[in-house]
């Protein structure tokens, strides 16, 4: 397949993802890296059609002269290194003739998770222009993943989110939280900025680790300013700067005039949040405080199984503020039935020597029995006698075999 075929599919692949995007609660940022990613080559492909006197956009003034101003002015209200090079401006054509319903997304669910960033930037004393970086990294998708096995709205892979003291577990993801995961961020970041002084390295580094940054330096002769880097960096890598910059323009100068979508059901300061330790189900909140279970694991994207796990140390629960009350009224209750159908202590006592299964959406005893051989519907009835077998419900836990 050639170049132009290749992007072309890229590009289509990429607008198809996003036109269906109406959903409030999936974004595909695969698609979008994958098309991140090839920009560079659409950007050599593109530019001998582009017409570089101006960028189409009826509503907004987007000519080069006044991007350029635009950009520089952004320059001197930045610790960034922001410039109007043709690749960057190609970035922003990208942005604001293809992108606009991605940009008005964007301002919508900025509405929540911004001032979720600026409060860490401003308590770390870091830029605030780095709370656009999600969108370059997640789309602001809590529970994004890429294909490398980066998670979040910051995308840390494993080791490094276990590093700066993210909890990974069976039944928890802080990866995905969105107040831990940007304190994560920012002290990550802050640490990076310590290391090369310089915000464009800082960011390219976050984005391809210290190794391939201190390895295309080393290649570079030395450089350490990040445009003399660039050549030496991973083509993502290269990509990533003129990305951020563009998303800076965009959110700072873009018009998204009649682009409609589906409006989040809060704001940040529509909500609150109460600490835990109890086992709680989110379809036994569903169910007592009669409110969506898609909104309540929107609130709470870092329990990955919709459940909180009963802990020595307490959990997070995030609720819309006027639903506090009623669950503090009637917390026993939902406690109670949250851990209706387990036995807590028969598993404590068998955890050594049990194997367990996680019920998912629409399983069956029959069906759990069919998938381990050996194992029958008595058995497992007989492993789980403190439980009621036929009535368990996705996310429970149940006992498939004692060694």
């Amino acid at each position: 397949m050639s170049i132009k075929k290749y992007l072309l599919f890229s590009f289509c692949l990429f607008t198809v993802l996003i036109k269906s995007q109406d959903s409030l609660f999936v974004v595909n940022d695969s698609a979008i890296k994958l098309y991140e990613a090839n920009l560079a080559l659409l950007y050599q492909e593109s530019m001998s059609n582009y017409n570089t006197s101006y960028i189409k956009d009826s509503n907004v003034n987007h000519s080069i002269k006044e991007i350029k101003k635009r950009i520089n002015y952004l320059n001197h209200q930045t610790p960034f290194d922001f410039n109007s090079s043709e690749l960057i401006l190609n970035y922003i054509k990208t942005y604001v003739e293809k992108r606009k319903k991605l940009t008005a997304k964007m301002f919508n669910y900025g509405k929540f998770y911004f001032p979720i960033f600026e409060e860490q930037l401003i308590k770390h004393e870091l830029p605030l222009e780095l709370k656009y970086l999600p969108i370059v990294e997640s789309a602001l998708n809590p529970k994004a993943k890429s294909r490398a096995g980066a998670v979040g709205l910051w995308q840390f892979m494993p080791r490094t989110g276990k590093m700066m003291g993210l909890e990974i577990s069976s039944f928890i993801d802080e990866r995905k939280d969105p107040l831990l995961s940007t304190e994560a961020a920012c002290l990550y970041l802050k640490k990076l900025f310590t290391v090369y002084e310089d915000w464009n390295l800082a960011l390219a580094a976050y984005n391809a680790g210290p190794g391939n940054i201190n390895k295309a330096i080393r290649r570079s002769g030395g450089e350490t300013d990040y445009w003399k880097v660039r050549p030496f960096l991973p083509k993502e890598t290269q990509n990533y700067i003129p990305a951020f910059t563009a998303v800076n323009y965009m959110m700072n100068y873009n018009y998204i005039g009649d682009q409609t979508v589906k409006e989040l059901p809060f704001v940040y300061y529509d909500v609150d949040t109460l600490l835990v330790s109890e086992r709680i189900s989110f379809e036994t909140l569903e169910e007592w405080l009669s409110y969506d279970l898609e909104k309540i694991s929107f609130l709470n994207p870092s329990y990955t199984e919709e459940i909180i796990p009963k802990s020595n140390t307490k959990h997070s629960l995030c609720l819309p503020s006027f639903l506090i009350s009623d669950f503090l009224m009637q917390q026993d209750s939902i406690y109670h039935y949250s851990s209706k159908t387990i036995n807590i202590n028969s598993f404590e006592e068998k955890s050594s020597t049990s194997k367990f299964y996680i019920i998912k959406e629409g399983d069956t005893i029959w069906d759990i029995a069919e998938k381990y051989k050996g194992i029958s519907v008595a058995d497992i009835k007989n492993y789980n006698k403190n439980v009621d077998i036929s009535n368990v419900k996705k996310g429970d836990k149940i006992i498939i075999s004692i060694h």
